[in-house]
C-alpha cells in the first residue's frame, strides 16, 4: 500500500503533474458523474507543488482566433497564473508546439505541422508570457 500500512515505504513525490483541456471548462468547478469539484484545491491537498504538465484547446473548439483566446483566457492560462499563489501551481505547460500530422493526435500546436507556420494561438501565447512573467 502506498500509505505504507502494508509493509512497503510511504510514497513521497517531488511535485504533483496535471493535464487540462478546454472541454473539461473551469478547473475550479469541474462538474461530472461525481458532482462539481474544485481539481486545484484537491490537488493542493496533497502538499506538493502542482504543475499543469499539460493544458490545450481541443481543435475542435472553434476557429483558430477562439482557439487562442481560449488558450490565454480565463479558463486556461489566465486562470491558473491568477491562482497560482492559492494553489502552490509552479508550473503550465502547453500541449503542443506544433500541430500532428496527419493521423496523429491532431492539430494542438502553436504552430502548424511544418513547424515554420504560427497559428493565432503563438502570437496569443507569446503575448500573455511576455506579460505575465512568473
Amino acid at each position: 500500500e502506498p500509505d505504507g500500512s502494508g509493509g512497503h515505504p510511504v510514497v513521497d513525490w517531488d511535485i504533483t503533474a496535471w493535464h487540462w483541456y478546454s472541454e473539461q471548462g473551469d478547473i475550479t468547478n469541474a462538474c461530472g458523474g461525481t458532482g462539481c469539484h474544485n481539481v486545484l484545491a484537491a490537488l493542493n491537498a496533497l502538499g506538493k507543488p502542482i504543475w499543469i504538465n499539460e493544458f490545450g484547446v481541443r481543435p475542435n473548439y472553434g476557429t483558430d482566433q477562439q482557439i487562442a483566446a481560449y488558450l490565454v483566457g480565463n479558463r486556461m492560462m489566465a486562470q491558473f497564473v491568477a491562482l497560482a499563489s492559492t494553489y502552490d501551481i509552479e508550473s503550465i505547460q502547453s500541449y503542443e508546439l506544433y500541430d500532428d500530422p496527419v493521423g496523429g493526435e491532431g492539430a494542438f500546436g502553436l504552430l502548424k505541422n511544418d513547424g515554420v507556420t504560427q497559428k493565432p494561438a503563438y502570437a496569443a501565447y507569446k503575448s500573455f508570457v511576455a506579460t505575465n512573467p512568473m
